[in-house]
């Protein structure tokens, strides 16, 4: 049976000038990234997060991009105990996170159903992008939390297809179905050009109404839109 190294064991074999002296410590932890990412080595996220005070007691600090794959990683698998301990290493250093990692915290938190971090974090930026705002929004669609997203909603200084599909859909899929409706009708009225996303929601709504002339208005507005091959890709995809 092979002899199966943890995360720890391997790094500091490699970070050890006896064993590689030509070795840089930042390309020892791309490597390491690159491996779990890869599924070339038996390490799991718990392993690879665990290795970050190994790290940071060698001097050596993670890069944006390693600490956005490994918080990527904690969303994708549910890891809210593993994110934390990645969110607190960030709070080690004497900057904030940057608008890239914020977001990706954001996504995290709400991913794993923390929604009260997730909010703290966007309460906590400097700036926030158009992107900042979806992200928090989808947080609160997802969770079902449709007041916070409304509130949110209606606090962004600007809006796109995204904020309003997020809108259309959450309150379809929860069974507000005159909501929306009405958040649909404000995006068709409005100068955002809309996409096969956004009959979704209202595809949902005139199947649960079982409303046959509603059916027929969205199907045509479908048609004029051109995007009737997206939507039966969408739906029989």
């Amino acid at each position: 049976m092979p002899i199966r190294f943890s995360a720890n064991q391997v790094l500091k074999r490699n970070l050890n000038p006896k064993n590689s002296p030509k070795t840089h410590p930042l390309c020892v932890v791309q490597r390491l990234i690159d491996l779990a990412s890869q599924g070339k080595f038996k390490l799991n996220l718990k392993q690879a997060v665990e290795s970050i005070d190994f790290i940071s007691r060698k001097g050596i600090r993670l890069d944006s991009q390693t600490v956005a794959f490994l918080l990527q990683c904690c969303a994708e698998s549910r890891s809210l105990r593993e994110g934390k301990w990645v969110h607190l290493y960030l709070g080690t250093g004497r900057k904030r996170p940057t608008a890239l990692l914020s977001n990706h915290l954001i996504h995290m938190y709400s991913c794993c159903g923390d929604y009260k971090s997730a909010r703290k974090v966007f309460d906590k930026m400097y700036i926030r992008n158009l992107y900042s705002w979806n992200n928090m929004l989808s947080g609160y669609a997802k969770l079902g939390l449709l007041e916070p997203a409304e509130r949110l909603f209606d606090q962004m200084p600007e809006k796109d297809v995204v904020s309003w599909n997020t809108m259309v859909i959450s309150f379809a899929k929860n069974g507000f179905h005159g909501k929306a409706l009405s958040y649909f009708d404000h995006l068709r009225r409005s100068s955002i050009e809309f996409d096969h996303f956004s009959f979704a929601g209202v595809l949902i709504t005139c199947v649960k109404l079982e409303n046959v002339g509603l059916t027929q208005q969205v199907h045509a507005q479908i048609l004029v839109a051109g995007l009737l091959s997206n939507m039966v890709l969408e739906l029989y995809g």
